[in-house]
């Protein structure tokens, strides 16, 4: 049975009518999400459930693609440095007990956590190296070898250029250890080590009176 032209006309304008109800109540909840604050939720703020291999591994299989290649990069920086702070706090030892522990450390914590523990232990990491590596430069830098002694002292010119390559390496990593820390940790700055106490490297030019190395080594090195 046809329509008539008068039904015709009413059912189009219903769906009309219906077509404008839904767009004002879709219109009407977006200002509200506005009003209200709310937002998507970031991929950053899931959940990582790790308390086994296999749990972590189907997340990641199911997540691969909430997150892009940079971030998930980065996550795997970060679990591999909470790996080396377990080892380096002597947690655990072993690769298997390493694994569990970390799996124990990051289980149910948001994917910006982890990133933000693993990136402050690299941090912390890194900035007690360069300190480390800055005294030692500090108490050779006037290290002179004997008169005449060209094998000692080429050693020690070698072992010098060595240990500055070195130091900016490490300054270049913390740098870039700090770029992730402020794009994934906002209260990062707050807490920083005290940069005032970290030793300055002095001139490897040797002193006048400066102590003479033995022939047999170059420096204390």
């Amino acid at each position: 049975m046809k329509s008539t032209p008068s039904e015709t006309k009413i059912t189009s304008r219903r769906l009309l009518n219906a077509m404008l109800i839904s767009l004002c109540v879709a219109s009407g909840a977006l200002a509200l999400c506005a009003m209200c604050g709310c937002h998507r939720a970031s991929p950053l703020d899931q959940k990582v459930p790790a308390k086994s291999p296999i749990d972590l591994t189907w997340w990641r299989l199911n997540k691969r693609e909430s997150l892009n290649q940079d971030q998930w990069s980065d996550l795997d920086d970060a679990i591999q440095e909470i790996k080396i702070r377990m080892m380096i706090d002597k947690i655990a030892s072993g690769s298997t007990a390493v694994d569990e522990a970390m799996r124990e450390r990051i289980d149910n914590r948001a994917v910006r956590e982890i990133l933000q523990i693993g990136f402050r232990s690299k941090y912390d990491r890194l900035n007690i190296e360069r300190a480390q590596l800055e005294v030692l430069m500090h108490e050779n830098a006037d290290v002179r070898t004997r008169p005449g002694d060209t094998e000692s002292a080429e050693e020690l010119r070698y072992r010098r250029k060595a240990q500055s390559d070195d130091l900016e390496i490490l300054t270049k990593k913390i740098a870039q250890c700090e770029s992730k820390l402020q794009l994934y940790d906002p209260d990062f700055g707050h807490n920083q080590p005290n940069k005032a106490l970290v030793p300055t490297v002095m001139s490897v030019t040797p002193a006048a009176d400066a102590p003479v190395a033995p022939a047999t080594t170059a420096a204390h090195l």
